[in-house]
């Protein structure tokens, strides 16, 4: 999250630690802490029998063995507000009171921002048999075992399930994996994504895309600016396009990828870490200090077993 860590520990018990502004620790507190806190459910137990857990900017998501989900931290939704509106008629004057016209004030809906801080994990109601759950910014994001997508949070005034093309098994951002092997993108869910096929992982930033398929490679799309498409160059690409090593030959044998802020990471299956994109504090771990637009393999990165950017 946004100055703040979310951990899943094997006991399938959840801690946090960081910023604390929202309630997003999960403590029943809005104290910040530099040492790791445990989440506690709306009964002030602790949380339990956690498998999968996500965090957007300010809150968190959890899904227990059972298939409940919880969420702390901000919530924000829409609610539908009454207000008065005037209308005013210019076809008849309006003697009484002087003036041209007639106005009648009628009552009408407008959508309003609502924003809460949810300082204790609390169930998500009619929500069942979900089987992954992830947040980005403001939204949750839980799908259940029908492969059904289900979104609530910031623009949204409730749970809402979207109609997608086929069923889907994953959401990063805007990025949908449906269990066809094919991507879509929540704002056009029923359109797969052109010249991919076999998708078995996504990874997505708020500007650029990777997808992974079974054969081992990766497809990127999006915004290049840095070169995080990790295709040879700086030019922005709406359709996929292969990640490159240097020399220009196809990256193989990948087997986990992360997309950060125009940054990407992946890992091959001799364990070797690579990273392409911003690279001008040299948070990539590679030993230039300027962006990448190919496939680097990291400093030090034999043996890595998993990379998150």
């Amino acid at each position: 999250g946004n100055e703040f860590t979310i951990a899943l520990k094997s006991n399938g018990t959840v801690w946090g630690y960081g910023l604390n502004t929202n309630g997003q620790l999960g403590n029943n507190s809005l104290e910040n802490s530099n040492e790791p806190v445990q989440v506690i459910d709306n009964n002030g137990n602790k949380l339990q029998n956690i498998t999968q857990i996500g965090t957007g900017t300010s809150n968190a998501i959890a899904l227990n063995n059972s298939g409940d989900v919880y969420t702390w931290g901000l919530n924000d939704y829409i609610v539908e507000k009454e207000v008065q509106a005037s209308d005013t008629d210019n076809t008849t004057p309006n003697t009484t009171n002087g003036n041209s016209a007639n106005e009648t004030t009628n009552t009408v809906t407008e959508d309003e921002a609502v924003s809460e801080n949810i300082l204790k994990a609390t169930k998500v109601a009619n929500l069942s048999n979900i089987e992954y759950v992830n947040a980005y910014k403001n939204n949750f994001y839980a799908i259940n075992n029908n492969g059904e997508l289900f979104v609530w949070g910031e623009n949204y005034k409730e749970i809402t399930k979207i109609d997608t093309a086929v069923a889907i098994s994953k959401i990063d951002n805007e990025l949908l994996l449906g269990e066809n092997g094919k991507i879509y993108k929540l704002s056009d869910p029923t359109k797969s994504v052109d010249y991919i096929n076999e998708v078995c992982d996504i990874s997505s930033s708020e500007n650029h895309y990777l997808a992974l398929t079974l054969n081992g490679r990766i497809y990127s799309f999006g915004n290049n600016e840095s070169g995080q498409l990790g295709n040879l160059t700086n030019t922005d690409s709406e359709n996929p396009t292969l990640v490159k090593t240097s020399d220009g030959n196809i990256l193989e044998n990948v087997i986990e990828i992360s997309a950060g802020k125009n940054t990407s990471m992946c890992i091959t299956e001799d364990g070797t870490a690579y990273g392409f994109g911003n690279n001008k504090n040299s948070n990539l771990g590679i030993t230039a200090n300027s962006d990448s637009t190919s496939t680097d393999s990291l400093s030090s990165s034999t043996s890595s077993s998993s990379t998150t950017t």
